[in-house]
């Protein structure tokens, strides 16, 4: 654990699940903060048996869970319930990604739990946020990919819309966040009052294809999709060389690319 990050002395309870939250909880933890994963008895997070193992523990667990201490309770129940809430004074940031209503069920609310400590910093982060017409829905990053029109950028024009062969979204809305607490936590230094964080990770998504959004709402453009090209930079993408090996070049600036050409002219 790097105790000696800016974030040291910072305690954060990490009560989410798979990989965008808490990818945000292992930023925080990469930076210094204390972090401390919640877990559901004899269960445990659905990572730890996702994907490649290796003496019985799931790789992408122990990547995700890097520098986080763990604890079992169950929101279920109502002694747990008040557990939590005698718990949270003693924290600084809480992190979940129920579905928006689960928390209000359990009668664990932001309201409650600011009740129990007004300093909190709250992160939420759900794959279309706490309102609007889809909070109900689950979803992951591959939804948002498809949704924000990514995928359908992705890959070339004459084959199927292509999809990142990992968790691109996913991890793009961990680190949003992780600044998002950041900076919340930073405003709670000077005022000493929490706030609640909704985040979806749709909006980390539209992140990546802002230009495209912008150009489409500013001149109707359509963006074909071009494999390794890049329409306003030359040359991009990857190259097969003699020996077989294969190099990428980009020549996002006029003086690269110039100095690029010429090196291959030469």
């Amino acid at each position: 654990m790097n105790e000696g990050g800016p974030l040291a002395g910072v305690r954060v309870l990490d009560c989410s699940t798979m990989i965008a939250a808490p990818t945000a909880a292992a930023t925080l933890a990469d930076y210094g903060a204390e972090v401390i994963k919640l877990e559901r008895p004899g269960i445990g997070d659905t990572v730890r048996r996702f994907g490649a193992q290796r003496d019985g523990q799931g790789l992408y667990w122990k990547a995700l869970s890097r520098n986080k201490k763990s604890v079992a309770l169950d929101f279920h129940t109502g002694r747990a319930q008040e557990l939590l809430l005698r718990w949270l004074p003693s924290f600084d940031v809480f992190i979940e990604n129920f579905r928006p209503g689960t928390l209000e069920r359990w009668n664990l609310g932001p309201d409650r739990l600011l009740q129990a400590a007004p300093h909190l910093v709250i992160l939420r982060l759900t794959a279309f946020g706490q309102d609007g017409p889809y909070r109900d829905r689950a979803g992951f990053g591959t939804l948002a990919e498809a949704m924000t029109g990514l995928a359908s950028v992705s890959g070339y024009d004459d084959r199927p819309p292509l999809l990142p062969a990992f968790p691109l979204s996913d991890v793009m809305a961990g680190q949003a966040a992780a600044g998002a607490i950041s900076a919340a936590y930073s405003r709670r230094l000077r005022t000493g009052r929490g706030e609640v964080i909704d985040f979806a990770i749709y909006e980390a998504a539209m992140k990546l294809v802002e230009l495209q959004l912008t150009e489409y709402k500013a001149n109707g453009t359509l963006h074909q999709r071009l494999g390794n090209r890049l329409e306003d930079t030359a040359p991009r993408g990857a190259y097969r060389c003699n020996d077989g090996s294969w190099v990428a070049l980009s020549g996002s600036t006029q003086a690269v690319a110039e100095r690029v050409l010429r090196t291959i002219g030469g």
